[in-house]
């Protein structure tokens, strides 16, 4: 008799692991945490468990990083911002190991990520932006994750309400030095917006063109964002980018699975 694979089933704590903890006195670690936020948001799909639970870990969050203003008054140190106290706080010293800066960083991919509606989306995703911009959260390669998730979501919700802001964050997320990893999965996830417009991603000179199909950017406001090349000096990851035509969508979808896979 043939031995059949079965997927591995995955544990994580979660809501009620979190609860039960409590319960008998236990608090919970940022590791803890993130497991059941993961578990809840994209497992068990109980996005009302998973908001409790990121509020949980952002009050645990803030509460570390005042130790780093509590140490400054205590060294009679200028005012910094909280990354420039970090840097000069001795590592041993640090409220948050870089594990711990990882797992936040991953709860703020998840929660935009696993979202169930663009605003829910955007609402973390302005979290992030808004409230560790000058802290050792905030991320480059994190905030890239979080706007192509974003950029995903528009993409696939097929609302014309949100195409036009989808352009803009797609712009903006060209405007990043994204690695080519990053850069193709955009333009993949990015098709639907381009095809509502009219538009297509030039591979060769790096520029948002009108697509020879035929354009609607003129009937929807969005003419200036055509022709507009991303910053910075232009290399060959533009040439790495495969053609619309020779991505379906279930290779994209495999695509942007296989690029956020390093989240979950």
């Amino acid at each position: 008799m043939s031995r059949q694979n079965s997927k591995p089933s995955v544990c994580f704590c979660n809501k009620h692991t979190i609860e039960t903890m409590r319960s008998v006195g236990q608090a919970p670690t940022l590791t803890q945490l993130n497991q059941a936020i993961t578990s809840e948001a994209k497992y068990n799909k109980n996005w009302s468990a998973a908001t409790t639970l990121f509020q949980d870990l952002d009050k645990l969050v803030w509460k570390r990083l005042a130790r780093l203003d509590n140490m400054s008054m205590t060294e009679n140190l200028e005012k910094l911002t909280l990354t420039q106290l970090w840097f000069q706080t001795p590592v041993a010293l640090r409220p948050l190991n870089e594990s711990e800066i990882k797992y936040i960083r991953r709860v703020y991919q998840i929660m935009v990520r696993y979202s169930p509606t663009v605003n829910d989306a955007t609402k973390y995703y302005l979290h992030l932006l808004t409230n560790h911009l000058d802290t050792p959260i905030f991320d480059d390669e994190c905030i890239s994750h979080c706007l192509i998730s974003l950029i995903y979501l528009i993409s696939k919700s097929n609302d014309v309400d949100f195409m036009e802001k989808g352009l803009e964050l797609i712009q903006m997320a060209l405007d990043r030095n994204l690695n080519n990893k990053q850069l193709e999965v955009l333009i993949d996830v990015s098709k639907e917006i381009f095809e509502y417009y009219g538009l297509c991603f030039n591979q060769f000179n790096g520029l948002i063109e009108e697509s020879v199909f035929g354009n609607q950017g003129s009937i929807h406001g969005i003419s200036n964002s055509v022709g507009r090349k991303k910053s910075g000096r232009r290399n060959n990851r533009s040439f790495l980018i495969p053609k619309s035509d020779l991505m379906n969508d279930n290779r994209r979808k495999q695509s942007y699975d296989m690029y956020m896979h390093d989240v979950d």
